[in-house]
């Protein structure tokens, strides 16, 4: 929170783990959550899809549960689940667009409101 260099640390890590592990369970993202700058954080998450099947589901909405309770007022970071799933999936379907040139195909159900998904 201020700290530039550290932030450009964090999000540099958590690329390189997102491309070698790609699931939710990476130690950096627990640190993420605890980070206001979301405008800044927000390009790493669609640069590439983290797996959200399983376990990896309850990891996604944790972080955005504590992001919510980190920071009630920030208003860049979306206010429901819901808006914050479309939101990465988005971000990452532009980034599969401009490696490949081809728009996205991918489609998956999303939760209502603030209610974490059932499976």
């Amino acid at each position: 929170n201020g700290n530039q260099k550290s932030l450009d640390a964090l999000l540099g890590s958590l690329r390189k783990s997102m491309k070698e592990h790609g699931t939710w369970g990476l130690p950096q993202l627990f640190a993420l959550a605890a980070v206001n700058e979301w405008n800044q954080c927000r390009q790493v998450f669609g640069s590439q899809e983290l797996s959200a099947d399983g376990a990896g589901d309850d990891e996604r909405y944790g972080f955005w549960l504590k992001r919510r309770y980190f920071f009630p007022n920030n208003n860049s970071f979306p206010d429901n689940y819901a808006a914050f799933c479309r939101d990465l999936e988005q971000l990452q379907a532009k980034a599969g667009q401009a490696a490949t040139g081809k728009p996205a195909t991918r489609t998956e159900s999303k939760p209502e409101g603030n209610q974490k998904p059932q499976p």
